[in-house]
C-alpha cells in the first residue's frame, strides 16, 4: 500500500475595490472631502449582494476624522463554519484635502481658522505637551 499526500493551494485574485478579512468582513475605502467630513453627509457605497455589486447609503457623521472606520452591519460574506452568521462591511474614510485652492476658498478657510481661535485642536495640543514633557 502506497500513501501519498495531496496538497491543494487556492489563490484568490485580489479585487480592485474590496478586501476580505478572516472574520468574513469586507473592507473598502471611501473618499470624501473636508466639507463632508466636517458637516456629515450620506454617501453611496458599493457592496456585495449574492455575487454582484450594489449600492447602499452610508451615513457619515459630522466630525468624521481621516481613516475613521464605519461599519455596515450584515454586508460582509456569510460564514461557512459559524452557522450562517454574516460578516460586516468596514468602510475606511479617506478625507481628501484640496491641493489647489482658489483665492476665495483660501480666504474662507483663513476666516474659519481665525473664528475658531485655534487651528490646532486639543489632540494636537496634547501631542506637543507630551513632547515637552519628554524633553524635560
Amino acid at each position: 500500500v502506497l500513501f501519498r499526500s495531496l496538497y491543494i493551494y487556492i489563490m484568490v485574485k485580489p479585487h480592485a475595490l474590496f478586501q476580505r478579512d478572516d472574520r468574513n468582513n469586507i473592507w473598502c475605502e471611501m473618499p470624501i472631502n473636508i466639507i463632508q467630513a466636517t458637516l456629515g453627509t450620506q454617501v453611496d457605497v458599493a457592496t456585495f449582494k449574492e455575487g454582484h455589486v450594489e449600492k447602499v447609503t452610508l451615513k457619515v457623521p459630522a466630525g468624521t476624522q481621516p481613516d475613521a472606520v464605519l461599519r455596515i452591519k450584515g454586508k460582509g460574506f456569510p460564514s461557512l463554519s459559524r452557522g450562517g452568521t454574516q460578516g460586516d462591511q468596514m468602510v475606511r474614510v479617506k478625507v481628501i484635502v484640496p491641493k489647489n485652492l482658489t483665492d476665495k476658498q483660501r480666504k474662507v478657510l483663513e476666516e474659519f481658522g481665525e473664528a475658531d481661535g485655534d487651528i490646532a485642536g486639543s489632540e494636537e495640543k496634547s501631542f506637543w505637551k507630551k513632547i515637552k514633557d519628554l524633553l524635560k
